[in-house]
Order: structure tokens, then C-alpha cells, then sequence
């Protein structure tokens, strides 16, 4: 077995090349998903490794990505020379899946949340093109397809060792539920900004028991929420039933159709005031978020009337303001500007 030569890139991926072409048959899309896995990946990472291991990790990672359907395909082993063909230092995690954003940062913090130490990061966006059973037809190089972006993503990561079956099925699932719930967060993005703006089409309905300064700030927060000030995780909508002291949620998107987030907001988030208290409210969850920054979710509350001025239901909003609003005036966001002035 020879040791990759990994001090010149063009070196290596010509010689990568060639050893794939003697091994295969058909050269061609393993060598282009070669190219594009390689491309920024920090060579200094395959130091003392053979081109039989290098072969063997890009000829696995191919295999997902041909064998890929809908669903997000992962795969987290313990590649073997007996079984594989290839071996690794560390155990290996692929993933499949289609390219969305706030997929690195919410894979990377599943494994986190189970102490596990991450040796080495790839993530490669592909440009794929299949047929209506997902059946793999193309791989396009990117240089020839440049002012489009990638439609999947190829994640791999090396982790410390794990040993057992079931550590390594324990990872599987915190990456499965992470990607559950950034595909629900992406799917459902549009929705959420749609009953965004239905709340402030209706906030008019609160004049009755609001007053107008009130609604005014409240329907101005929704819109400074909406220009990139919010990154969207969920929306419910919650009816409020008096004579029961209940409240069911009608409708939810995002981390709300899950029933542990749900169940967060009613055990103690849920506004109790009967028509009085803030037409909006804010506060934070107690749990960290799953999707796009291990934070801590904002939680917002938005009263809603019906045509007689009468409390209907609530509006739970929940996400993470963008990066922009730590550095902006508070006195350029309504309703904090209110309190500040006061």
C-alpha cells in the first residue's frame, strides 16, 4: 500500500484519479465526486494514510450518494480492511441529504449534545441531477455548472472511536432528529412568514382592548421581525377555550409540530391574562434549540381578538434573532424602544 502524496493538491487528486480509473470500470462520477470532496478539504488531515483508504472512504461515500432516495441516508460504521476495504483512525459519519441551510452548524451540534469529539469536518454541496425514482443520472463538476448552487449535500466527519453498536446507533438517531427538524424548519419557512404577516393584516382587531400606540409598536415589531431581524423555528396557534381554561393548538409549523416544543410552551409559557397584559410579549424557552445555533430560542406571544374585541386565542412565535440585532439600537426596535424610553 503507498501513502498518499498529499504535499501538492494537484498532485494528489491526479494520482487519486488514476487509482480510481484502474479500480473501476465506470470512472467517471466517482472521480468528479473525488474532485468535489477534495476541493477544500485540508489535505494536512490524510497525512500517513494510504490511497487504498483514501479509495475506500471516497468509494463508501459514493455508494450513499448513489443509493440515495428522499430521505436523508446516514451512515455511522467502523470502516474495516475485512469488511470495507479501507480503514479509518476514528469512526466514520456520512451523510446524504438534500442541501439546506443551517445544516452544518445543527449536525454539528447533535454530536456535541452527546460528547462526542469531532477529529475532521467536510461538508460538500453537490449538483445532482436524478430521475422520478431518485435514481442517480448525473453528477455535475461544479466549475461547469458554477451559477448554480448545490441541490444535496455529502457530510463526513471523523469521531472518537466508538466501540459499541449501540453508540454508533445513538449517533445515527441524534443526526436523523436533527435533520427531522431542520427539514420541518426549512419546509415550513414560508408558512411561518405567511401567518406573520396574516397577524399584523388582523392586529387592528386588538384597538378594542389595546390602545392604538400599542398596536402600532406590536404590528411594527412583526414587520422588523420579518426583514431578516428573525430566524423563524416554529409558529403555533393556540385557541383559547375560557370555560375549560384550555388551550389546543389549531395549527403549527416548524419545531411546533413536534409535541416535546408544544408541550414546553403549555406548561409554562402560554399568557394566562383574560383580555388584560401586553397585546405582545417575548421571553426565552428553557431548552436549547436544535437548529442553526445552540441557543437558548426566543418565545413570542401575540394575543388574538376576534371582531368584538374578544380574546380568542394566541400566537406563539419561536426562533433566534440574527446576528445584525445584537449590534443594532435597541432604540431602533420597536416595542424595546418603548420600554427604554419609559
Amino acid at each position: 500500500m503507498s501513502l498518499a502524496m498529499i504535499s501538492d493538491k494537484s498532485v494528489f487528486l491526479e494520482e487519486l484519479y488514476q487509482f480510481i480509473e484502474v479500480k473501476l470500470k465506470k470512472a467517471d462520477s466517482v472521480q468528479i465526486f473525488a474532485g468535489e470532496f477534495f476541493d477544500q478539504y485540508p489535505l494536512t488531515e490524510l497525512e500517513g494514510r494510504s490511497l487504498d483508504d483514501i479509495y475506500g472512504l471516497i468509494y463508501d461515500a459514493y455508494q450513499l450518494i448513489e443509493n440515495y432516495t428522499n430521505r436523508p441516508a446516514i451512515r455511522v460504521y467502523n470502516p474495516t480492511i475485512a469488511d470495507e476495504h479501507w480503514q479509518c483512525p476514528h469512526t466514520v459519519v456520512m451523510v446524504q441529504c438534500k442541501n439546506m441551510p443551517f445544516l452544518m452548524d445543527s449536525v454539528r451540534m447533535a454530536l456535541s449534545s452527546h460528547d462526542v469529539t469531532v477529529h475532521s469536518v467536510q461538508h460538500t454541496a453537490l449538483i445532482v441531477d436524478r430521475d422520478n425514482k431518485g435514481n442517480l443520472l448525473e453528477l455535475v463538476p461544479s466549475a461547469k455548472a458554477y451559477h448554480l448552487d448545490g441541490n444535496e449535500a455529502f457530510l463526513y466527519f471523523e469521531i472518537g472511536h466508538c466501540t459499541k453498536a449501540k453508540d454508533l446507533k445513538v449517533v445515527a438517531s441524534a443526526i436523523r432528529g436533527a435533520l427531522d427538524n431542520i427539514v420541518a424548519v426549512n419546509t415550513d419557512y414560508p408558512d411561518m412568514l405567511t401567518e406573520l404577516q396574516m397577524i399584523r393584516d388582523n392586529i387592528d382587531l386588538a384597538r378594542k382592548r389595546h390602545n392604538k400606540a400599542e398596536v402600532s409598536e406590536a404590528n411594527q415589531f412583526l414587520a422588523w421581525l420579518m426583514v431578516n431581524n428573525f430566524t423563524f423555528l416554529g409558529y403555533g396557534y393556540y385557541e383559547v377555550k375560557r370555560q375549560k381554561k384550555e388551550r389546543n393548538c389549531i395549527k403549527s409549523f416548524g419545531l411546533l409540530k413536534s409535541d416535546l416544543a408544544r408541550g414546553l410552551i403549555c406548561e409554562g409559557h402560554m399568557t394566562r391574562q383574560k383580555g388584560g397584559g401586553s397585546l405582545l410579549t417575548f421571553s426565552k424557552l428553557p431548552v436549547r434549540s436544535t437548529v442553526h445555533r445552540n441557543a437558548y430560542p426566543d418565545h413570542i406571544v401575540v394575543k388574538a381578538y376576534d371582531n368584538g374585541g374578544k380574546a380568542i386565542g394566541e400566537h406563539h412565535i419561536i426562533g433566534l434573532y440574527t446576528s445584525s440585532v445584537y449590534r443594532a439600537s435597541v432604540l431602533n426596535i420597536p416595542v424595546v424602544r418603548e420600554k427604554i424610553e419609559a
